[in-house]
């Protein structure tokens, strides 16, 4: 006997993941048309000030090809790239996600305007695991440890995912350094969070 499976159960992430995806673009392109964030696509390393186009053609080279640097933070070294021009905005990835695992458009929107400051967290990517150990508020000192170690006193911070999570500890314990707060895909946890619905 066939099991009827409401098709709908499925079709409610892959929903929001489209419509997620469809703002982002769309955030990218209202962002891009404005003529006071219209300056040039480039970026550049702690070590070496050479710009770097980042507008994406297969001539070009893109922010991905960029080696990444490494700061000492606590018990960890930390991989990281800058670029960008502006005020920093610090992008914290969703779990096991780094450097490479964010959009590309997004970046170079955000990379217009901005000094943006992407990195792999503890235990990811290029970034060592060190012996302490993994909760949101270690994580949230590794961040802290970060802008530190990278002589930026204060950041825009956006946290996607499990980023968001941290971000929002990092806002809470480290609220000097937080010029703005941006949560994407995230809850706040506790008894207070809603869940989504199943």
């Amino acid at each position: 006997m066939p099991v009827d499976i409401p098709i709908w159960k499925n079709a409610v992430p892959i929903s929001i993941l489209l419509v997620f995806t469809f703002v982002l673009a769309i955030l990218g392109c209202v962002i891009s048309d404005f003529t006071y964030f219209a300056s040039p696509n480039v970026a550049f390393s702690q070590s070496d000030t050479k710009l770097v186009n980042l507008n994406g053609t297969d001539s070009e080279i893109k922010q991905q090809d960029m080696p990444p640097e490494k700061v000492r933070v606590g018990d960890i070294d930390i991989a990281y790239r800058i670029f960008g021009n502006g005020e920093p905005i610090l992008l914290v990835s969703g779990a096991s996600a780094g450097i490479d695992g964010w959009d590309p458009s997004t970046l170079r929107s955000l990379s217009s305007n901005h000094k943006v400051i992407v990195f792999d967290g503890r235990g990811v990517g290029n970034t060592s695991m060190g012996s302490k150990p993994f909760s949101i508020q270690q994580l949230a000192n590794d961040t802290a440890g970060l802008l530190d170690a990278l002589k930026i006193q204060k950041a825009n911070v956006l946290g996607y995912s499990l980023g968001g999570h941290i971000a929002q500890q990092f806002a809470i314990k480290y609220s000097d350094k937080v010029n703005g707060l941006i949560l994407i895909a995230t809850t706040c946890g506790g008894k207070d969070s809603i869940p989504k619905p199943h």
